[in-house]
């Protein structure tokens, strides 16, 4: 957590997913308010619920929609394009 809040730009948002042993205390509070850091909680179900999805999502053939896929070295224009909302789908980067 400390690491996401000092990544933040002004105005980011962290979304903290499901609970870790570590939790405690928000670190960096006066960075969380002085950059106004949204940070939004959601809860998840069990690894058995996960690996039922998993199974119904692969035996229905569920499966993204993928709009356009862009190398590594394109990412500053995959960005643009996620960015004026022309897409209809995922947006990919390829890494490697």
């Amino acid at each position: 957590m400390p690491q996401s809040i000092n990544a933040c730009a002004v105005h980011a948002r962290i979304v903290i997913i499901g609970v870790t042993g570590s939790d405690g205390p928000l670190p960096n509070y006066g960075s969380i308010i002085g950059k106004n850091i949204t940070l939004k909680g959601i809860a998840e179900g069990s690894r058995a619920m996960l690996a039922r999805l998993v199974r119904a999502m692969e035996a229905t053939g569920f499966a993204p929609v993928i709009d356009r896929t862009f190398a590594f070295d394109e990412a500053l224009e995959a960005c643009r394009y996620l960015k004026s909302g022309a897409h209809l789908g995922k947006v990919l980067i390829k890494v490697g």
